[in-house]
């Protein structure tokens, strides 16, 4: 196999596969750790799997020897640091070598084409739906930080995705839910589905989806996203998300909060320095002009901060202040309105205008 090929998008198209892998687990084979190559025509297509993700793209190449190959990616972005221009690939005699001019980049070993591990087969009756990448990405990364850590909870490490009239996109670690859904166009089927998409893998699409465009989500035995002549293949989580919808708080007229999430969100911040010795502590009062944000660390130390706030109702509620605040940084630049329905019964944080469909759900804290 011989083939050249710029070396800017090379090394930029083996950045995108390596975000979109994640990371290798340490006791995985080394052979999940590379990138294949197969000469199509006037393309290069470039593949890796490491089992719970896989990715595809292709790239403009000039074929010289057709072929396939395989070697060990971090080696090959490493040789290409800092290169420019066209260079050339060979793959000959268990050898990968790298050559610009008269100067070989890298020269590795190479592995057999037969151990790459196979990529998922698609399936033969998807689910596939349609949905704008701008609103993907939005919902991926208003949820995706609110999944749990908690390593013996791997269903609330996912992130939910539902379809059927639309894509909606959940993420919860218990104390806290983010809800959003987007316009979605089935293809085929309106029928309900959904996958769990480890949070890990949300957060990488995110990074490496396109700007604009759309993208197409298939769902079967792992979940397929699909835009720009790319293809990003992930395991799903197995089991059954809880029921969101029994959390979204329905408990009549509440008392409501209509503020400036930017100025929400800096009155926390300013509070975090001490709430965090309060287990995030923070104490929301509706005031004449708003409302008061207090805490303190037990240990005598204390802080207020005075928000300007529209207050409908009585408003008294303990929160974490740092929840809170991941709930409302999807709406910065924007009107938030915060619903309080008493006691310890889940708030709810939506845009004050309805300009997207969007429901943070927090629990509030026993008053101390």
């Amino acid at each position: 196999m011989r083939f050249t090929t710029d070396s800017r998008t090379f090394a930029a198209t083996l950045k995108t596969l390596k975000t979109s892998r994640g990371k290798v687990d340490k006791h995985m084979p080394d052979i999940y750790r590379a990138v294949a190559f197969e000469t199509c025509g006037q393309y290069l297509r470039l593949s890796c799997n490491a089992c719970a993700a896989a990715c595809a793209d292709s790239i403009p190449a000039i074929t010289q020897d057709s072929g396939e190959s395989a070697a060990d990616l971090d080696s090959v972005l490493t040789a290409l640091t800092g290169v420019r221009g066209p260079i050339e690939l060979s793959a000959d005699g268990g050898k990968l070598t790298i050559t610009q001019g008269t100067n070989t980049l890298l020269t590795c070993a190479t592995y057999l084409v037969s151990d790459v591990p196979v990529s998922p087969e698609y399936p033969d009756d998807p689910d596939t739906l349609t949905v704008d990448i701008a609103d993907l990405r939005a919902a991926l990364t208003q949820c995706a930080p609110v999944a749990s850590t908690d390593i013996s909870r791997p269903i609330l490490r996912g992130v939910y995705l539902e379809c059927q009239d639309a894509l909606t996109v959940v993420a919860t670690d218990s104390h806290r839910m983010a809800i959003r859904t987007i316009p979605a166009i089935p293809a085929d089927h309106v029928r309900l589905v959904s996958a769990i998409l480890p949070a890990e893998y949300a957060v990488a699409l995110c990074k490496v989806l396109p700007k604009v465009g759309t993208c197409q989500i298939t769902f079967g035995e792992r979940i397929w996203f699909q835009a720009d002549g790319k293809m990003w293949s992930y395991r799903v989580v197995d089991g059954t998300f809880p029921n969101y919808r029994r959390v979204i708080p329905n408990f009549g007229e509440p008392a409501t909060v209509e503020v400036s999430a930017d100025a929400m969100i800096a009155a926390l911040d300013g509070l975090a320095p001490i709430s965090k010795s309060n287990n995030g502590r923070v104490c929301v009062a509706g005031t004449s002009g708003g409302v008061e944000l207090s805490t303190h660390n037990g240990t005598g130390a204390e802080a207020t901060r005075q928000v300007p706030a529209q207050v409908g109702g009585e408003v008294l509620v303990y929160i974490n202040g740092q929840y809170l605040r991941s709930l409302l940084l999807p709406l910065s630049g924007k009107p938030a309105t915060i619903s309080l329905y008493g006691g310890l019964k889940p708030l709810s944080i939506r845009p004050a205008d309805s300009s997207v469909a969007s429901v943070g759900i927090l629990m509030p804290m026993e008053a101390r």
